[in-house]
Formats: C-alpha cells, structure tokens, sequence
C-alpha cells in the first residue's frame, strides 16, 4: 500500500524540472521507509528520466486537472494513498478540491501563488530553502580553480529559444568571454544554436545533455553563469556560482525577484523586455565587479542549502502517518 503518492508532469513546453524534483522526493521517502507512488505525464523519454535515478513512473494518460482529478482522486484512494503530492506547472483550485473530496490530504510545491484549499503547501519562493535538489549539491566540496569563464544553461527544454539569442548577444560584446553552453534533452533549437556557436569570436563549447553529476562539475568550475528562473538557478545558487538570470515567463520573474532581494542573482528581467545593450551591460557587470560575484557567491548558498528534499519528504511522512 502506498500512503503517498508524487503526481508530476513533463515534456515540451514543461521541461524537466518537475519529473526531477519528483524523482529526488521519492528516493528520500524511501529513506524514510514510506511506501511512495509516482505518476507521471509525458512522453516515454521524459519518463525515462527519474527511472535513470532508480525511480519509477507509472504514466498518466491526460496531465492534472480539473477534468481528471476526480476519477484520479478516487482510484487513489482505492491504492491506499492517504496523501497526494501535486508537482505540476499548474494547479486549479478545482483540481484541489476533487482530490480532496476522495478523501486525499493534497499537497503541492508552489512558486508563491497556491489554491487556498490545499491542505499542505511548500512554497519555494517564500521558503527557497524547500526547493527540491540533487541531495549531491548539498555534499560541500572545495571550491574549484574556475575553469570555465562563463556557462549558460537556459533549462531543461528551453521552450523559448533563448540560448540562440544570448549566444549572439554574448558574441557581440566588445570583449565576448569564452562560453560553455549546457542544452538538456528536451531543446529543439539546435539549427539556430549551432549558427550562433559558428559565428561567436572565441572558443564556444556545448554539451548536450550531460550526466547530472557532469553538469554540477562544470557549475563548481565556472567563474559566472546565465540562467533561467528555474531549477537551474536553485542549484547554481546552492553552490554558490555568481548569477544572471533572464526569465524566459513572469511566473519564473517572482523567483528571481526573491533571489535579487536577498542579493543572491543579478536579475536582468523577462525576455520579452530585455534589450541587447541592457543585456551586455548586466553580463560585463558579472564577469568585472569582483564584490558583486562575492556578495552573490556568499548569498546563494544562504538561501539554498540543497536539503529541501528530504525537508519535504519528511513533511509529507508526517502527513501520511497523522
């Protein structure tokens, strides 16, 4: 019988971060010795994800909402479920009170707005401390010798072709650094990246993919980085990499709102409203002001400690077993 059970989504459009979050949720509830469920929407390699961390996903037909959460509700509770865990891009207060009317203690992972019937709510841009990591980031290592000038990673998917664009705008700079460029398995705008890489002035390298474990290595060795307002920006702040995030949505805009009060990013704003020349200047700022890269490299860390799995875990334990 599994008292809980992880909903979670992801694909084109969604990206990764929430299946990846998931994944890490359930392998800390199996510290704990709860029996745990997850249920994913997405396609098949989206799904293979998690099963890469020794976790499965039992897929969904339809993503969570009010038109499914009902009959979910009820099939749930049948399992034996007593608690259900919402990871999802949305949820509507409708979805909420369906499960809840199954008899399910709902729960979600929020980023500052929530349906005001959720019985448990982990809201990560009040309490940043509660996103969910890697447990490996919050293993400290010595800090590197930077090796890599400055590394742009815009997500999992990158669903609005941002890496292109900053490519050519980091290549326009006066003095353009050289740049690692990181794309996760769900980015389709490989043409127009491979064009921007052709025609950048200094040495341009991408990584397509990597391993997890690779891709924390290149954050430990970067002198700066450029991010989404997503997971990306959780872990590089984690370990305590000086950041500039662009946002590719206003929903990802209240994140970084919360990291620049508690000066740990350079928040350079939406997409849609950031300029070539207002771009360029933010980048030389984070690549020349040695005391803002401190302040941002002591700040991160602060406000992100990478325990915010087992923290969750641990709440939802509690709420199983009341």
């Amino acid at each position: 019988m599994s008292r809980v059970t992880v909903v979670t989504e992801g694909g084109t459009g969604i990206g990764l971060g929430h299946v990846m979050e998931s994944a890490h949720v359930m392998r800390a509830l199996d510290r704990l010795g709860v029996e745990a469920r997850c249920l994913g929407y997405g396609p098949r390699s989206v799904r293979a994800v998690p099963a890469g961390l020794g976790v499965g996903v039992a897929p969904l037909a339809t993503r969570l909402g009010p038109e499914s959460a009902a009959a979910l509700g009820r099939r749930l509770r049948r399992a034996g479920a007593r608690v259900v865990f919402c990871n999802v891009m949305r949820l509507e207060e409708t979805t909420v009170t369906r499960l809840r009317a199954a008899g399910l203690v709902v729960t979600a992972i929020v980023e500052g707005q929530a349906p005001v019937s959720l019985d448990h709510v982990f809201d990560v841009i009040a309490r940043p401390e509660l996103m969910i990591l890697s447990p490996r980031l919050a293993r400290r290592r010595p800090a590197r010798t930077a090796t890599i000038s400055l590394l742009l990673s815009m997500g999992g998917s990158d669903a609005r072709g941002l890496t292109p664009r900053l490519v050519r705008w980091l290549g326009g700079m006066t003095d353009p650094p050289e740049l690692r460029v990181v794309v996760g398995t769900l980015f389709d705008h490989h043409e127009a990246l491979s064009r921007a890489v052709d025609g950048y002035p200094v040495e341009c390298l991408v990584d397509r993919a990597p391993p997890q474990d690779r891709l924390f290595g290149m954050m430990r060795a970067s002198r700066a980085a450029i991010a989404h307002g997503g997971d990306t920006l959780y872990e590089l702040a984690c370990l305590g990499v000086p950041s500039a995030v662009v946002c590719p949505t206003v929903r990802q805009l209240r994140v970084a709102d919360r990291f620049a009060a508690a000066a740990a990013v350079l928040n350079l704003g939406v997409y849609r409203t950031l300029t070539r020349p207002r771009f360029q200047r933010g980048i030389i700022r984070l690549l020349r002001d040695t005391r803002l890269r401190r302040c941002l490299r002591t700040a991160g860390p602060r406000l992100v400690d990478g325990r915010g799995g087992q923290r969750v875990a641990r709440t939802l334990a509690a709420l199983a077993a009341a």
